[in-house]
């Protein structure tokens, strides 16, 4: 017998995006000395980043840590309290968790999902776990632990993402 909610679902839109900042920028740029060390120990064992990343793109710098920390700081900021009431209600995030063995990212940022498989906190194989969603607007919905970033947008792994959104509903 098929769950009943007491609502009908009217859309869903799913975005896996470095909400609270990306390894990668941060890597790329070397905002974080800790985590550039770590990639420079594994980069002695494993291929280079790929020359497909250049720092000089303006785009590298909006997605560190720290400017996507202060974005959202001022985006939850300029929110008044009804607002974010209602868009705790209304926005659910979906957190992918690479178990590290699902393929599901494009060959040239395999390096960057191995160093992230070896990184303690949890990771979608690019973004940290606690930077996939927003703090104080939006609800999580979803932990898809058998997927990476690319499983939500691509068709790496969309089973998976059906699976679980199946499971779910």
């Amino acid at each position: 017998a098929a769950k009943t909610y007491g609502f009908e679902l009217a859309q869903v839109v799913t975005m896996n995006a470095a909400i609270g900042g990306s390894v990668l920028a941060n890597l790329v740029l070397g905002t974080d000395p800790d985590l550039t060390d770590r990639w420079e120990k594994y980069k002695k064992t494993h291929a280079t980043i790929s020359a497909m990343f250049d720092p000089n793109t303006p785009g590298f710098k909006s997605m560190t840590t720290a400017e996507s920390a202060a974005r959202n700081a001022r985006l939850v900021s300029q929110v008044d309290v009804n607002k974010r009431d209602f868009l705790q209600k209304r926005v659910f995030f979906v957190n992918t968790q690479r178990d590290g063995k699902s393929n599901d990212m494009p060959f040239y940022l395999k390096d960057v999902a191995g160093f992230m498989a070896e990184q303690a906190d949890p990771n979608d194989g690019l973004v940290m776990h606690k930077d996939q969603s927003l703090t104080e607007v939006g609800t999580p919905l979803l932990e898809i632990t058998r997927a990476g970033h690319f499983s939500l947008v691509g068709p790496y792994e969309a089973g998976t993402c059906r699976e679980e959104f199946a499971r779910l509903l």
